[in-house]
């Protein structure tokens, strides 16, 4: 099974400390790290890699504007569809990691790249990938969601490194 190793980052400065003490202890966990699972995200021919954040608890994957319109030149039709949700339509506000912005919600029709750690090792192909492309005020980077093909029929394993305090990740597809 093709796999890559994540990249495991503490917080940026300014959010909580690393890790949580739990109190009372709970058995075989007396404290839960916080860190940040990274990979390198690729949109050929688009020259250049960018952070993406895995995030289970973000419902679709979100790119912020300045990287979908400025960097990359998205156009509605050509590089991606526009979706809608029934009842609602296709513009859309959403809320993560304390952002709170308006979106479109689209199906892309240009591949995305996922690689880890190891830039020349093995690379997770997105054909058709369903996101938030998100207005300003949106997060400043990209988010891996677990809905709309980043992370479905994928394994993500999280391991305690040995003789150390902290974890090793691994996105196994």
């Amino acid at each position: 099974m093709p796999a890559f190793d994540l990249i495991v980052r503490p917080l940026p400065v300014g959010a909580p400390p690393g890790e949580l003490i739990l109190d009372p202890p709970v058995p075989g966990l007396n404290r839960v790290l916080l860190r940040r699972l990274v990979c390198r995200l690729r949109v050929p021919p688009v020259p250049g890699a960018y952070d993406a954040v895995l995030d289970t608890g973000a419902p679709l994957t979100i790119f912020p504007r300045d990287l979908w319109h400025h960097q990359f030149k998205w156009q509605v039709g050509r590089d991606y569809d526009e979706l809608s949700v029934a009842g609602i339509g296709s513009t859309l506000t959403g809320q993560v990691l304390g952002y709170r912005y308006s979106f479109r919600l689209a199906r892309l029709r240009v591949p995305v790249e996922l690689a880890g750690r190891d830039p020349k090792g093995e690379r997770l192909r997105l054909d058709s990938l369903v996101c938030q492309l998100a207005e300003a005020g949106g997060p400043p980077f990209v988010l891996l969601g677990l809905w709309g093909g980043a992370f479905t029929s994928r394994r993500l394993a999280v391991e305690p490194l040995p003789n150390s305090d902290d974890i090793s990740a691994r996105l196994e597809f």
